[in-house]
């Protein structure tokens, strides 16, 4: 495993071995479940499988886009519910905040660094089978709040 590449690992029955960049991490096996979590719009709060809290605001000139990563907003009048939450996939594609065109989330993921373990429990939020947030990271340009914006959809996440 010393002179393995970065990303090779190593599985246990409940532990990972990872090699990345020249580190090695230990972690108990913890991956994304593939299940899909279903919420429609009176919900305010889950607890599986993240947690996240929601909130609906009339905006207001004195209301401030949060700049956390575990806080997202939408335009409400953007986003259809049901929303639903679930791992990422392969060939999975959103177009993150700020860009114009659509990326592939494995490619984003490389970028980023993720390690082969952040991977494992990355998931993603959707509206209408599109990817609106992958959860706690980064947020859909399509659906952002902008100037013609008047009510917002807040949802934070517990890291």
């Amino acid at each position: 495993m010393a002179s393995a590449i970065s990303g090779k690992y190593i599985l246990s029955g409940t532990h990972i071995l990872l090699k990345d960049r020249g580190f090695f991490i230990v972690k108990e096996k913890d991956v994304c479940k593939n299940d899909v979590v279903v919420i429609s719009e009176n919900v305010l709060k889950i607890s599986y499988p993240v947690k996240l809290e929601f909130s609906r605001i009339n905006r207001t000139s004195e209301y401030e886009i949060p700049k956390d990563a575990c806080i997202a907003v939408f335009d409400a009048d953007k986003v259809s519910f049901p929303l639903m939450i679930r791992c990422w996939k392969d060939g999975d594609r959103f177009i993150p905040f700020g860009m114009k065109g659509s990326r592939k989330l494995s490619d984003y993921f490389r970028d980023k660094k993720f390690t082969l373990y952040q991977k494992q429990k990355a998931y993603v939020l959707l509206s209408k089978n599109e990817i609106i947030w992958v959860i706690g990271e980064r947020t859909s340009d399509k659906f952002r709040v902008d100037g013609k914006t008047t009510h917002i959809l807040e949802i934070k996440c517990e890291k």
